[in-house]
């Protein structure tokens, strides 16, 4: 989503030249999209719509691989292994070989990211007390 004001000089940059792809040659974006603030703009002027920009415009994509279930599975995996020594305990890279063989279909990075997740709300945080001894 482009800024109001790079808008604004899209739309004086097609006054001046009238045309889509000499504005886009000159502001370094798609034609398409020169096109599109230009239309925008058009229907501003005729009041079919509010704004060129919509200002409260967020998109938040919902995470289409981790599903709830798989989500359970790592939970289930890295609670279980929570009470383990930490040499003992399964890491993402095992999780994610893990939920491979078993027909799964996801990256390894959004392994890693979903137990980063379940780490920072659940895992221990090592702690060091610092001490000051009384020496004779």
């Amino acid at each position: 989503m482009y800024s109001i004001a790079t808008v604004k000089e899209m739309l004086e940059s097609y006054e001046r030249t009238g045309s889509y792809r000499q504005t886009a040659r000159e502001m370094k974006v798609s034609r398409n999209t020169v096109r599109k603030y230009v239309l925008r703009a058009q229907a501003v002027r005729e009041g079919t719509i509010e704004e060129i920009v919509p200002s409260n415009r967020k998109i938040r994509q919902p995470g289409r691989v981790v599903t709830p279930e798989i989500r359970g599975i790592i939970h289930r995996i890295l609670e279980k292994d929570r009470k383990e020594p930490k040499k003992r305990r399964c890491n993402a890279k095992l999780i994610w070989q893990y939920l491979l063989t078993s027909g799964y279909s996801l990256s390894y990075s959004t392994v890693k990211r979903e137990v980063a997740r379940w780490r920072d709300e659940h895992g221990c945080r090592e702690v060091i007390i610092a001490q000051e001894t009384d020496e004779w």
